[in-house]
């Protein structure tokens, strides 16, 4: 009896990852780094490593359009793409081919960004300036248009209202938000002081979204929104370091993070009520530690920028996100547990897409019960329990979720 339980859970836990596997493609890999990715209005995919190179076919094959090493490219709604480091290139032709800029106002940079006037923003530091410089001339001429006021303070990300109002994100010294009111002339601070955010991203209802891993006493992230253009903020999840956030045009919150404080586990969230509820999506593949990027290309497919602790790679739905809905909100998931291995505790997190009686066990390698951690009637969206194994030997183990007629296991190690 008890070899059929153990048997049973394998299988179960076998079908889990099978099916979670299906929603994503691997699409490029690389032992070394992947700074960005960035998609243009035909849905042509550029990637910015050690070189920059470019598909037209949704990652299925790449060709190198610049040779030197890259980090941070942007392209126009006219279909300009801008890269660097330095020097800076420019093309005109999707990147068939370029030419280098003249610039000399920062030794390095850490964001690009054009606004839907066709002016270009960079975020870098000098030996005694740190902040923004734009040009409106294609990079022909250039102004300093931001300072940051602490040196060490970097530019992480830019974003445009439908009002045409800029924001602009950073991290490392004081952090926070900066807006512009007049197209990125003159900018003033928004707010989240202190606050290392990573990510900006605007909902369908024209409000702020600001991603933050912490800051420089703790990890303590947050998502954060602001209804009124960035007068004011407030938190929509606490304790969770964000990594990137993107919006569909559907409405679709899509937020990434590298670990989690309050049962998130570190991967890919979802919202579709505007940040009231989450949606964890499966795991990629096992051994994923971060999800650095969100990019959501004009033509529906999501793309995940990842990495491990050896090498760096793109992800890409299987199909367009509109699919989406086939596997979330109404869908019953387990997540895999985080972190995995793990001494004595660990989170398991799990999706109800509606009210149910709820059974989560834990089991030995022998099919025997150790645990009964949960009994009850759960309401339906994410929850999340943790798991102290410091009664327990080292080894595997598996957990099995019931809720329902539905039955998930995924496996776990107890490493002392």
């Amino acid at each position: 009896m008890k070899r059929t339980i153990l048997i049973f859970l394998i299988l179960i836990s076998y079908f889990n990852t099978v099916y979670s596997e299906e929603y994503w493609k691997e699409i490029y890999r690389t032992d070394g780094t992947i700074w960005s990715i960035v998609t243009n209005s035909n849905g042509d995919v550029f990637c910015a490593a050690n070189e920059l190179i470019r598909s037209t076919n949704h990652g299925e094959d790449w060709e190198v359009v610049l040779s030197q090493p890259q980090t941070y490219p942007a392209i126009s709604s006219t279909g300009s793409i801008i890269s660097g480091p330095l020097p800076l290139y420019i093309s005109e032709d999707n990147g068939d081919s370029w030419s280098e800029l003249d610039f000399d106002m920062f030794n390095e940079f850490s964001s690009i960004f054009f606004d839907s006037n066709g002016n270009i923003f960079l975020g870098g530091l000098a030996d005694n300036v740190n902040g923004i410089c734009k040009s409106s001339d294609n990079g022909l001429n250039w102004s300093l248009v931001l300072s940051y006021p602490n040196l060490n303070t970097e530019t992480t990300s830019f974003i445009e209202t439908e009002e045409g109002i800029l924001f602009v994100s950073s991290w490392l010294g004081d952090g926070g938000v900066y807006r512009s009111l007049d197209n990125g002339n003159s900018w003033e601070y928004s707010g989240l002081n202190n606050e290392y955010v990573t990510s900006l991203s605007v909902d369908i209802n024209g409000n702020i979204l600001a991603g933050s891993r912490g800051h420089y006493d703790d990890d303590n992230g947050a998502l954060f929104i602001s209804e009124d253009n960035g007068e004011t903020w407030n938190k929509l999840v606490d304790n969770i370091s964000v990594s990137s956030i993107d919006v569909s045009p559907e409405g679709v919150i899509f937020m990434s993070s590298y670990f989690s404080l309050n049962g998130f586990v570190a991967g890919l969230q979802l919202s579709y009520d505007n940040g009231e509820n989450w949606i964890y999506l499966e795991s990629i593949t096992p051994g994923v530690a971060d999800i650095t990027q969100i990019c959501l290309s004009d033509d529906g497919y999501l793309y995940l920028l990842a990495k491990d602790w050896e090498d760096a790679f793109i992800y890409r739905s299987i199909e367009p996100t509109t699919g989406i809905d086939e596997i979330a909100p109404n869908t019953f998931s387990l997540s895999q547990n985080y972190p995995n291995p793990f001494n004595p505790t660990t989170t398991i997190s799990f999706n109800l897409p509606m009210e149910s009686d709820v059974k989560l066990e834990v089991y030995n390698t022998k099919g025997e019960m150790v645990k009964n951690l949960l009994n009850s009637s759960m309401k339906s969206g994410t929850h999340s329990i943790e798991f102290n194994g410091s009664s327990l030997s080292s080894g595997v183990y598996y957990y099995k979720l019931t809720a329902g007629k539905e039955n998930h296991v995924k496996k776990m190690m107890l490493i002392k």
